[in-house]
């Protein structure tokens, strides 16, 4: 059985200074290469949000790491914030997100769906039957429903 990919995301969180992302990729490139920690190095910029994959020599253990996914970042952040509300939405996405890696169901590329539709899957069924909330709806603005999720970007800061 294969493992699961530890996913990471770099967000560039000043937009008026630091490095372009173009900079940032090729620097976390370069420090790749020249680590002796890591190898199957391969980078894939011809999709929507660009990705670097690669593996830990020793372990064998797969890594994904996007650059500048903000969207990425805020579910994140969101789904953080459901798992505290209720430690439950974390245990039954585990084992859902488990049941569809060990059935084959989370390969996009073979037709199924891909692995963060697990979890999405399983906060609506959380929502529907009311043991979560829509956060959306709570918010105090509802022209910008993002408006709960900055006061969260701004706790979490």
């Amino acid at each position: 059985m294969r493992g699961a990919t530890v996913n990471v995301g770099v967000v560039k969180i000043d937009p008026e200074g630091g490095s372009p992302p173009g900079m940032i990729i090729i620097a976390i490139l370069n420090w790749l290469h020249n680590n002796p920690f890591w190898a199957k190095l391969n980078e894939d910029f011809s999709c929507t949000v660009p990705v670097i994959r690669f593996e830990h020599k020793q372990l064998g253990v797969p890594f994904a790491l996007v650059i500048e996914s903000e969207n990425a970042f805020k579910t994140s952040v969101l789904l953080q914030q459901y798992r505290i509300i209720d430690p439950r939405f974390a245990v039954l996405t585990i084992a859902f997100r488990t049941f569809a890696r060990i059935c084959y169901l989370d390969q996009p590329e073979l037709g199924s769906l891909p692995p963060h539709a697990y979890t999405l899957m399983v906060l609506f069924y959380m929502q529907h039957d009311k043991v979560l909330p829509v956060l959306h709806e709570m918010s105090p603005n509802k022209d910008d429903p993002d408006s709960y999720l900055s006061k969260l970007l701004l706790l979490s800061s």
